[in-house]
């Protein structure tokens, strides 16, 4: 797959991401590209998100290679990362209500 190509999805689920309140960052050098999901106050975990042509569809995975949805419906790729990185984000509220 062209890096054009996984650049274009992966920042499109970046901006998806920002918008409800998850970190992002790449490396543009690596192949395949990688997209780092993470909580601002807990940067250290969190979840890497690669696109990958299955059945000759685009779809994201996640780390452990579980497809996450298509790149056409980036909300329910967002709800399901949300769903697995929810314990960073109680993580990290339970932090900024003890530095309180």
């Amino acid at each position: 797959m062209r890096a054009d190509v996984e650049d274009h999805h992966l920042g499109r689920l970046a901006w998806t991401l920002a918008e409800h309140g998850w970190m992002t960052s790449s490396r543009p050098w690596e192949r395949p590209r990688l997209l780092r999901v993470f909580h601002p106050l807990v940067p250290h975990i969190g979840e890497s998100v690669r696109v990958h042509r299955h059945r000759a569809r685009l779809f994201f995975f996640d780390s452990s290679g579980h497809i996450l949805g298509s790149v056409r419906r980036l909300e329910r790729v967002v709800a399901g990362l949300d769903a697995q990185l929810e314990p960073c984000r109680l993580v990290a509220q339970t932090h900024t209500r003890t530095r309180r």
